[in-house]
């Protein structure tokens, strides 16, 4: 370090400043390009993904408000249909209406639905429409699986 003074005093007058003014200029730029640009563009981008979530947050709030009004007419619609023909035009359609099925009344407001072979993924689907469309929960439920790859038997109690 001394070494190092010693060498620069004996340098002259003007070489010291073009020497000291490109130090400073190197020091500004290396600040400017490791520090102040990108943290200039880490908050750019931020402000970027808080406009986009902030729209997508709108956009799920008024999704979801079409939902419950959607939901609100179908719950209304539904409490007019009885349980039991509800459910049974809804096995009738495709592919459900293969299946071998008995639907048991436990009472007006609850039916035991045993199904001998289904594909599980047309068994949720199946509940979510019942769900979705009608308003009708699952009460109960117990599923066994079978042999055959996404094949279950089902016995499901099913509640207005």
């Amino acid at each position: 370090m001394m070494q190092f003074f010693a060498w620069f005093q004996q340098l002259e007058l003007r070489e010291q400043r073009v020497l000291l003014g490109g130090t400073l200029l190197t020091i500004g730029l290396l600040t400017y390009f490791l520090l102040w640009q990108p943290l200039n563009q880490a908050r750019d981008d931020l402000k970027n993904r808080v406009t986009a979530q902030q729209a997508t947050l709108l956009w799920m709030q008024t999704a979801a408000q079409q939902v419950q009004q959607l939901r609100a007419k179908n719950v209304n619609n539904s409490k007019t249909q009885p349980l039991l023909p509800t459910i049974e035009r809804s096995l009738q359609t495709e592919p459900l209406a293969k299946l071998t099925k008995r639907l048991e009344p436990k009472s007006d407001a609850e039916v035991q639905v045993n199904i001998e072979q289904i594909s599980f993924t047309e068994l949720v689907t199946w509940l979510a429409l019942l769900q979705n469309q009608f308003a009708i929960q699952v009460q109960r439920v117990n599923i066994s699986r079978l042999s055959t790859a996404d094949s279950v038997k089902a016995q499901i109690t099913l509640t207005d």
